[in-house]
């Protein structure tokens, strides 16, 4: 193998260029060995010779997006290189995020509870009635006979979403080629998560989207490529968590066995049986008009009728699979 006699830069050769959204550089090298070299990639091998992705020396800001080789044509010993510089160049490197993106996707859910409703006042005027000033929703949202309503109001929430795409490990690889990635899509993080330099809680994350392509690779400061998975990630983020909530409500709940027997059973509702019924001044259990109610009635949580003027309850369940992503090794740093 040949030696190098001298590298340095070729008097006049450096252009450079700005613009509002491009700050480049051009820069010639030429290399003179002690013997003629007539394999490009033994050059290659040169030290002195930036890779893509390199600092330049007088601009750090500024990367190293491609070389190009050429020999003398009389002179076998003696190489030029010409790089290129740019202000968006850079390596790419294995388990970092590139083309990182924060975006918004809206979600339409029922609303649960409201800050203020329109009522009737003891004069028969309508009023405004808020609840406490607080950042919580107080007022329940249901009909003037204190049911449900059949349409749920429903209100806009925003969830952060986070795209990016990274160059694959060889562990994840295998996991790409034997299709068992997508037992991850569609699933929410059963621990705490960790990517693009952000840490999420339990059950706030969901993977909406794993989108696998094949990729000439290579490692930076490396002469050779191979072929590596090149995934792009889509994750949502409900810092409300992603349970699903919904309204306790029955025509059935654990009630006394009769008006005499205080023992608890499941048992159908009557008329008898709701909140406003406990004075005893309307119908009773046995009484002729007492009936099946018609309609569900709110229950407390555990079974039994939720108390006259109580908050509703909601019960919480989570239908997405939670399942730990340790194994898909989500890029910890943006590439830059």
């Amino acid at each position: 193998m040949a030696n190098v006699l001298s590298f340095g830069i070729t008097p006049g050769s450096l252009a450079a260029g700005l613009s509002m959204e491009a700050n480049t550089r051009d820069i010639e090298y030429v290399i003179r060995f002690d013997a003629p070299v007539d394999n490009s990639e033994e050059v290659l091998l040169v030290p002195q010779i930036p890779f893509p992705g390199s600092t330049f020396d007088f601009n750090e800001t500024l990367k190293c997006t491609g070389i190009t080789l050429t020999q003398e044509p009389n002179n076998h010993s003696v190489w030029r290189v010409r790089a290129q510089y740019d202000a968006g160049g850079m390596a790419i490197e294995e388990g970092k995020a590139y083309g990182f993106k924060i975006g918004v996707n809206p979600v339409n859910k029922a609303a649960r509870a409201a800050y203020g409703k329109i009522v009737a006042g003891s004069s028969g005027e309508y009023v405004e009635d808020y609840g406490l000033e607080t950042a919580v929703a107080t007022i329940p949202i249901e009909t003037s006979a204190g049911n449900p309503f059949a349409e749920p109001l429903t209100v806009i929430q925003h969830n952060a979403t986070f795209s990016w795409w990274q160059i694959e490990t060889v562990a994840v690889g295998d996991l790409i080629n034997s299709g068992d990635y997508t037992k991850y899509l569609g699933t929410v993080n059963a621990d705490s998560a960790s990517f693009c330099g952000r840490t999420f809680d339990p059950g706030t994350l969901l993977l909406r989207g794993m989108e696998p392509e094949q990729y000439y690779y290579r490692s930076p400061y490396s002469t050779e490529s191979e072929i590596r998975w090149k995934v792009t990630y889509t994750i949502e983020h409900n810092a409300e968590d992603w349970w699903d909530r919904v309204l306790d409500q029955d025509f059935e709940a654990l009630l006394k066995r009769t008006a005499t027997d205080t023992t608890l059973i499941k048992r159908p509702i009557r008329l008898a049986d709701l909140p406003y019924n406990t004075s005893g001044t309307k119908v009773k259990l046995s009484d002729a008009n007492d009936d099946y109610v018609q309609q569900p009635v709110k229950l407390d949580g555990a079974g039994e009728l939720l108390e006259a003027n109580a908050s509703p309850v909601y019960l919480q369940y989570l239908v997405k699979r939670p399942l730990e992503w340790t194994e898909l090794n989500l890029a910890q740093e943006i590439g830059r």
